[in-house]
């Protein structure tokens, strides 16, 4: 499979709104996996994976250093 990746330009022409698509690469598939080759990078592949949901993480509450000196410690 094979697509064209275009942009479009709208312009003005006798009056009448007109759209023009310009090529600026290709989409592609093959065995399975996607990739983009796009005019502007020639000799350069862009390879196209499905976005992961990202993982949650959890922060641990750190005292700032004010409120660590507040415990009457001595850092040195």
């Amino acid at each position: 499979m094979r697509q064209n990746i275009c942009t479009k330009k709208t312009y003005t022409k006798d009056g009448a709104e007109k759209v023009s698509w310009l090529n600026v690469g290709k989409l592609a598939e093959y065995k399975g996996k996607k990739f983009i080759e796009l005019n502007m990078f020639p000799n350069q592949t862009f390879y196209v994976f499905d976005e992961k949901e990202e993982q949650k993480t959890t922060t641990k509450n750190i005292a700032s250093p004010t409120e660590e000196l507040s415990g009457g410690d001595i850092p040195f």
